[in-house]
């Protein structure tokens, strides 16, 4: 039942008890907010998919009025082949639906094929952001506009402006590669903004390396980095103010891969500018995982508490975390 309300989302076909239930279901624990964030991404990939698909000229009547052989059921992983008769028959918004199903049987997205068999592409709408949750766990946020394409687990391109929440691996650093240059990161946030010949980094945790020109160099928190093509990279330390105007095109989105607590604080008060406290220092060494969108400092609090099984007192001019 919950996964139907997922679906039904974009669409907007859900009574206001329904919205409430999701709601809820969403808050009541990290495994709930990461399922809805791959059911997401999943769907959302799924209507790209279908609107690049032409749709066929209908199929003569008599074609449609033989009796079909018996569909052989599709096995977990399985590609299934569909006909360009059913696709005609079924129209666009109900094909989106079937194909968003198979794909959360965990069928596989159709590669790209310019690009290489295992790549999968994601675009967000020239009007609006787009959410994208990767096979590791790793969360992306692309600005409008923006394209990422996945040509290995953790190996992308990246085109125009992307939030990156790497979840952390440190055998398998992911690499992000440009025209500029390229971005090695094991597990950490930054923000992304690739142009023809041009990249500039702004690390919010952890450490990102750039390199190009058979250089490199270490971009850690609170540091913007940026390459020129043809020309060596670099680095400078930001202010808050500088971070905090630059991430103000994310809107009320926020992202925490293993994240600690203290450093979640931190992030919730640069967000909402309101001050946040944990007040015990075993407890801020607790992690959380969690994607926001569109919530509120008080009840993207209340989450965290539950998450880590801590006390939220919500306070007019603080939030104080507390065992």
């Amino acid at each position: 039942m919950i996964d139907e309300l997922i679906l039904r989302e974009p669409s907007g076909r859900r009574s206001e008890a329904e919205q409430s239930r999701l709601t809820d279901w969403r808050r009541a624990s990290p495994e709930n907010e990461r399922h809805y964030q791959q059911m997401r991404s999943l769907l959302a990939a799924t209507q790209t998919a279908v609107e690049r698909m032409p749709i066929p000229p209908p199929p003569p009547i008599a074609s449609m009025m033989r009796k079909p052989a018996p569909a052989a059921v599709p096995r977990q992983g399985a590609v299934l082949a569909i006909g360009a008769g059913l696709w005609w028959g079924l129209g666009v918004a109900a094909a989106a639906t079937l194909a968003a199903v198979f794909i959360i049987t965990r069928a596989p997205l159709v590669p790209n094929a310019a690009r290489g068999p295992q790549a999968l592409e994601f675009v967000s709408n020239r009007n609006s952001a787009r959410t994208v949750r990767l096979e590791d766990g790793s969360v992306v946020r692309l600005a409008p506009g923006a394209r990422l394409t996945m040509l290995a687990d953790r190996e992308a391109v990246v085109e125009g402006r992307g939030y990156f929440a790497i979840a952390p691996d440190t055998a398998h650093p992911f690499h992000i590669r440009s025209s500029a240059g390229e971005v090695v990161v094991v597990g950490t946030q930054f923000d992304l903004q690739v142009n023809p010949g041009s990249l500039e980094v702004l690390v919010v945790k952890g450490i990102v390396n750039l390199s190009g020109s058979g250089k490199s160099v270490r971009v850690t928190a609170s540091e913007r980095g940026w390459i020129e093509a043809g020309t060596a990279p670099s680095g400078a330390p930001v202010d808050s103010v500088y971070v905090s105007r630059a991430l103000t095109w994310l809107g009320n989105f926020l992202a925490f891969e293993e994240t600690r607590l203290d450093d979640v604080a931190v992030a919730l008060e640069r967000h909402f500018g309101t001050s946040v406290v944990v007040s015990d220092s075993a407890l801020a060494k607790e992690t959380v995982t969690a994607v926001f969108e569109d919530e509120t400092l008080a009840a993207a609090a209340e989450y965290i508490c539950r998450a880590v099984s801590a006390k939220c007192i919500i306070q007019p001019d603080r939030v104080v975390i507390a065992p």
